[in-house]
């Protein structure tokens, strides 16, 4: 299941965030991979929980998605859940489909980085992702 745009955002999440990134996930309809769960992570919660966030994400997916169709604002690109101690990025790619990434909150302070280099990762591959993706988010020379 694992794919290059989701090795090239976990490589970068790795290189410039280090021990502050907590998990990446690639969720599908049927199925779900972790990419990368920092030990801790995985040591303080178990299998079922790891597995309940799994069906949370995908609930809420489509429901983000529904708003942004309700909002003239253009397409859902991420949605961002900051708590006390954690930062949560989720990365809708298709209905169905997303990637999930968790940081330590302390990372915040870059979260438009995080979220820009994100969707140029994980949408680098495609032909169409230039035209698909927000101006704000395309690399200048």
């Amino acid at each position: 299941m694992t794919d290059l745009p989701c090795s090239r955002l976990l490589t970068w999440l790795q290189r410039e965030y280090g021990d502050d990134l907590r998990v990446l996930l690639h969720y599908e309809e049927s199925e779900y991979e972790w990419l990368y769960r920092r030990d801790d992570v995985r040591a303080q919660y178990d299998e079922r929980s790891f597995d309940e966030s799994v069906d949370t994400y995908r609930e809420i997916e489509p429901l983000v998605r529904e708003q942004s169709d309700i909002l003239d604002g253009g397409a859902l690109r991420a949605t961002v859940n900051v708590y006390d101690d954690i930062v949560l990025l989720q990365f809708p790619m298709r209905p169905g489909e997303g990637v999930v990434v968790s940081l330590e909150a302390t990372a915040g302070a870059d979260l438009v980085e995080i979220v820009a280099t994100g969707l140029q990762l994980l949408l680098a591959d495609a032909d169409a992702a230039q035209a698909r993706m927000p101006d704000w988010v395309k690399q200048t020379d």
